[in-house]
């Protein structure tokens, strides 16, 4: 199986009312200018105007991460997306390796945007979306699915042991990338996720 060339992860927020994404901005460019995250920050990107967008995006050398307006077929309203851009690292991890070290980044990003009190908002890490915008090495198909959700098992079975693990699509479409929705019974957040060691 070939490697995915990116990755990305979507969290469901939660507040008491939708992200004002014209404060998001300043907070990016503050991340930015006191190296809040581990991977390389480079500049923030505005596509708030545009309608189910990625919204306002912090671009990384490696990394990126954002806040969007909703997405098309996302079963929530607005949502935390980190992008692991694989192409950029060219380095040999398989796929398990590579969801660990996303998985990794963005709970990083998110216990930081929680610790964000003008943004007001927390994230629930067993509510997720996994995409694979590679439609070259992965079609949005039944088998890739199959496939892919495998190893998203696996790798889940690593962070949350053994709650249950849903695994499900929005619906066959090889237009669009392989999108794949995940519930993880039970009550989680990012602190107690971190605490654990995952």
């Amino acid at each position: 199986m070939e490697q995915p060339q990116r990755l990305i992860l979507r969290f469901e927020l939660h507040g008491d009312a939708p992200v004002n994404l014209d404060d998001v901005i300043p907070v990016f460019h503050g991340w930015i200018q006191n190296g809040r995250l581990s991977t390389m920050l480079i500049d923030v990107a505005d596509y708030k105007h545009v309608e189910a967008s990625p919204g306002v995006v912090l671009i990384g050398h490696t990394d990126d991460c954002g806040i969007d307006n909703g997405l098309p077929r996302a079963e929530s309203g607005q949502g935390f997306h980190y992008t692991r851009k694989h192409a950029r690292l060219s380095d040999e991890a398989s796929f398990l390796e590579r969801l660990r070290q996303l998985w990794t980044n963005a709970l990083e990003a998110a216990e930081a945007l929680e610790e964000e009190a003008g943004l007001g908002v927390s994230i629930n890490p067993g509510r997720l979306q996994l995409m694979v915008p590679d439609r070259l090495r992965y079609a949005f198909t039944e088998a890739n699915v199959q496939a892919v959700a495998v190893l998203v098992r696996e790798w889940l079975a690593e962070v949350f042991g053994s709650a249950d693990v849903s695994v499900s699509h929005p619906g066959i479409d090889e237009r669009l990338p392989l999108t794949l929705t995940v519930a993880v019974a039970g009550e989680h957040s990012v602190a107690s996720v971190q605490a654990s060691g995952s």
